[in-house]
């Protein structure tokens, strides 16, 4: 297998890192969120010859790949080039990618050029769980190490030659605001969020476009349906500190009361906006509108005559 067609046959699902060869004559090109939907979901691309596929962590339900995989235990053992219909899927798998072809061929260098070391390398650290931390105060040797094992994991050419090497000396790292900021994530001069004494609210308008609530806003948890079990409780007032998306490309909220009693993470549609005492009355009001046969089913018009009515002073 080395096409993106290839793997997809075998029930392959891209993720968010991955790598495949670049359009337009470039060499490799590393998997965005919008690439993945589109392999996943579409096939314009399947000819595309695939670089290099990064651990998957989705571990909690066999994955339908049909094929040879590397796995690594919880004990750090790694496995490479095992059967995936041979092995029993068990708690103890903590990852996983599919296996490529070259994994079984003894060569002493494998053919993967600067742009892709560098590229697989960073993605690399960048699906780690655990934090780690490099700059001139702090110790190097676990960047030495990490090096030196992706070199070995992947029989890269070992040979060094830095006086080839430029470092740069001008690049400025993007500044990076706690994701407990409410401004590292929203800005006064969107104007998609509305503010309310300096901060975001989360608008119905929001919740209809299936939004996650703004860091820093408020939020009620929702009632579940048919299709959406939600086991937090209805109705409990919460305050979002943090959105992320996993490594299904899932945006998720993080959030927790103001009594520290409930809290957790959720999708969009697992909020409601928290309404005002004229939108409750409102809301209640079109609701009983709507079900009249002159409007019946017409709740934006019915909501509309009781805004006017509310207005007025006719509903209070």
């Amino acid at each position: 297998m080395k096409t993106i067609g290839d793997f997809k046959s075998r029930g392959w699902i891209a993720v968010v890192g991955d790598v495949i060869k670049g359009g337009g004559g470039k060499e490799s090109h590393q998997l965005t969120e919008r690439d993945v939907n589109n392999i996943n979901f579409g096939g314009h691309i399947k000819e595309r010859e695939v670089k290099l596929l990064v651990w998957r962590t989705d571990v909690e339900v066999r994955p339908a790949f049909r094929g040879l995989i590397d796995w690594e235990r919880d004990d750090g053992e790694v496995f490479t080039g095992v059967e995936m219909a041979d092995l029993c899927w068990a708690l103890n798998i903590v990852k996983w990618r599919p296996h490529f072809p070259s994994a079984d061929k003894h060569e002493s260098t494998c053919e993967v050029n600067a742009t892709s070391a560098l590229f697989a390398f960073a993605g690399w650290l960048t699906s780690m769980e655990k934090p780690i931390t490099f700059s001139s105060n702090h110790w190097a040797t676990p960047a030495a190490d990490m090096i030196a094992e992706f070199i070995r994991v992947n029989k890269l050419n070992e040979e060094c030659n830095f006086d080839r090497i430029t470092i740069p000396n001008d690049f400025k790292f993007p500044e990076q605001k706690s994701p407990y900021d409410v401004d590292a994530h929203v800005s006064g001069s969107d104007a998609s969020i509305r503010y309310a004494d300096d901060k975001p609210v989360f608008t119905q308008a929001m919740a209809d476009n299936n939004d996650i609530p703004p860091i820093g806003s408020y939020a009620e948890i929702a009632e579940p349906t048919e299709y959406l079990s939600i086991r937090y409780e209805a109705g409990c007032k919460v305050k979002v500190y943090a959105i992320f998306t996993d490594d299904r490309g899932v945006k998720l909220a993080a959030f927790v009361d103001d009594g520290g009693k409930v809290g957790g993470v959720a999708v969009a549609e697992c909020f409601k906006p928290i309404q005002t005492e004229r939108e409750r009355t409102t809301d209640k009001a079109a609701i009983l509108i709507a079900s009249k046969e002159v409007l019946h089913n017409q709740y934006p018009r019915a909501l509309a005559i009781a805004e006017i009515l509310y207005d007025a002073g006719l509903l209070k």
